[in-house]
């Protein structure tokens, strides 16, 4: 009997689950409907551009937000050389890129300063929005591009009624002044290389927008006018950056390997 009872006794112990195994499993039941909920996102809501390859953040946004994003975006198309808005005028929305490329054209003030562009899956504007002020720049397309522009009204109205959404714009607004302030401890005078390197690379700020393809809708041509140098010497650049495994060049376009390791490479001294 005794050995009986014991046996029963190590039977209810294996049959009453432990803590450790309700945690998992609690984790395991909400992992499984976080899936489901980004599943149904995808599938039962018709989804134009926020659910589009290039946007990497739409995974972070809830289902209603993706919604929102997307009744309230306009989409059309800019011939090369068409502004989507021009410096002075009051802004109309967050302006992102679906395909093709844009240009913030510096100042004439400030001639020596770089253009500043906006690749596929870049969005600008939102400190515009914020602030309520006029736009400083004339953004216009360099290629054929299309462009997503969400309303003033509902980015504002997300700001306020959705954490995930405000948070986003955050991050973004931290990364760019992050950005600007490893600006500025770059060399001021720099290799052509290295000078070149760094425009690429700071096609890409911030990084979170990418899904990690950091492609640029450029010929060479098209780079050279980028970063006002000729053709020859711009081709000579992009040409050291594909040997040394940062760059891969194709017809009419290129792909950066990592914007991050770039830079880094440029300020070590790696490249000149």
């Amino acid at each position: 009997m005794q050995g009986e009872h014991a046996h029963t006794e190590n039977d209810d112990r294996i049959a009453l689950p432990s803590p450790a195994g309700s945690f998992g499993q609690i984790v395991v039941d909400l992992v499984r409907s976080r899936a489901e909920s980004v599943r149904k996102a995808r599938t039962e809501v018709p989804l134009k551009v926020f659910c589009h390859e290039r946007a990497a953040w739409r995974w972070r946004m809830p289902a209603e937000v993706l919604v929102a994003l997307d009744a309230g975006v306009e989409t059309k198309r800019l011939l090369p050389g068409e502004a989507i808005c021009e410096a002075g005028c009051q802004p109309t929305g967050w302006i992102g890129v679906i395909d093709g490329f844009l240009v913030r054209q510096a100042d004439d003030r400030y001639s020596d300063r770089p253009a500043c562009g906006l690749p596929p899956g870049a969005w600008y504007g939102e400190e515009e929005l914020l602030a309520s002020g006029m736009t400083g720049h004339r953004i216009v397309a360099v290629v054929s591009t299309q462009v997503a522009v969400l309303r003033t009204a509902v980015f504002q109205h997300l700001i306020d009624e959705q954490p995930a959404f405000g948070r986003l714009v955050l991050e973004i607004q931290a990364e760019r002044m992050a950005a600007l302030r490893r600006r500025a401890l770059w060399p001021q005078k720099l290799g052509t290389n290295a000078g070149v390197a760094l425009q690429l690379a700071d096609l890409f700020v911030p990084e979170m927008l990418f899904d990690g393809n950091y492609y640029v809708p450029l010929t060479q041509s098209g780079i050279s006018s980028f970063v006002r140098l000729s053709r020859q010497r711009t081709n000579e650049a992009l040409n050291c950056l594909e040997r040394i495994g940062e760059v891969e060049l194709r017809y009419g376009s290129m792909n950066l390997r990592s914007p991050t390791e770039l830079t880094r490479r440029v300020l070590a001294g790696e490249i000149k």
